[in-house]
């Protein structure tokens, strides 16, 4: 086991391998057309609303689905750092001392333990990218490289996009931005399309709810124009952060300097909530409601009298 962990790591250093947590086939809501969206694991943000915290660490993690355990004790049994025990109606799992081994996970048939994030190669994804391209043909999609953040795995991800290419497939990635420009750059020549997080222009506030200033990102941004490559700028619109009309009116006359003409509103839900219980961490946005229809219409108006061309939802 720990043969395999280091030489999977060795892979990820080199670029050979990355850790991927899922790869969605048939998604019609990061980018044009239908696409393949593949979820790489490990983001250098801390969002506090985050809707995959299981992307987050960039290594294979340990989920807890606690209303699929029947506590039949396999797990403890198989646990060789004897982390996990019984209690009335299912386990305890002492999460510091875990090792994320996987081994209770591999014999969990209710499936309630799980790894997330596996070793894939370019080889491996392309094979599953490849299984719709009959769809990218008619519907004008493609493949989308996500996250966590495509930038952790720059090397990885040039090789992939540029597979693709080869392929004649479409390429988009969505990516926050936050990351070496040399990172990114290597990324122009093969993403046809750059789906670029902006949160807030506040760098105070940008770092209180992401872990980190937002400097880097507005550099990334204004470099990628300057190497004319495609941008669609995205506003995760969040309760109580970046929903007010002056914060979203800011961003959107980012957009306009740089000669951005598309702006996405994503407006924030709960569908991320189950996955911070399953990783075991606490939930910030547990009890905020849902951004008005009214809010976003008039964030949408706003956007749209600066001549810019705006969406919700992605598309």
């Amino acid at each position: 086991m720990l043969q395999v962990e280091r030489t999977n790591k060795a892979g990820v250093l080199d670029g050979r391998l990355a850790v991927v947590t899922d790869i969605q086939r048939y998604s019609l809501h990061d980018g044009p057309g239908i696409r393949t969206l593949v979820f790489f694991k490990g983001c250098r943000l801390a969002c506090e609303w985050c809707e995959n915290p299981e992307t987050l660490r960039p290594k294979p993690q340990l989920l807890f689905i606690e209303s699929l355990c029947i506590a039949c004790g396999l797990c403890a049994e198989a646990c060789p750092e004897q982390v996990i025990s019984l209690r009335d109606k299912g386990i305890a799992l002492d999460r510091d001392r875990c090792t994320e081994c996987g081994a209770c996970a591999e014999v969990c048939y209710p499936g309630a333990l799980a790894m997330a994030g596996r070793y894939l190669s370019v080889e491996d994804i392309m094979a599953d990218v490849r299984k719709d391209e009959p769809f990218y043909a008619s519907s004008g999609g493609g493949l989308t490289l996500s996250g966590g953040e495509v930038l952790v795995y720059a090397a990885f991800a040039t090789r992939l996009l540029s597979a693709a290419q080869d392929e004649g497939i479409h390429t988009a990635i969505e990516t926050s931005g936050f990351g070496r420009w040399s990172e990114l750059e290597s990324l122009v020549p093969h993403t046809d399309l750059f789906l670029f997080d902006i949160k807030h222009v506040d760098p105070a506030i940008h770092r209180a709810r992401t872990s980190r200033g937002n400097a880097v990102i507005l550099g990334n941004l204004a470099r990628l124009r300057q190497a004319d490559a495609r941008v669609i700028i995205r506003i995760p619109v969040i309760p109580g952060f970046n929903d007010d009309l002056q914060t979203v009116a800011a961003i959107g006359q980012l957009a306009v300097a740089h000669g951005i003409g598309e702006v996405h509103l994503l407006p924030f839900h709960q569908f991320g909530q189950p996955k911070w219980d399953m990783i075991g961490r606490p939930y910030a946005f547990g009890s905020a409601g849902s951004v008005p229809e009214g809010t976003l219409a008039v964030l949408r108006e706003s956007l749209e009298s600066l001549g810019l061309d705006v969406s919700l939802g992605g598309n």
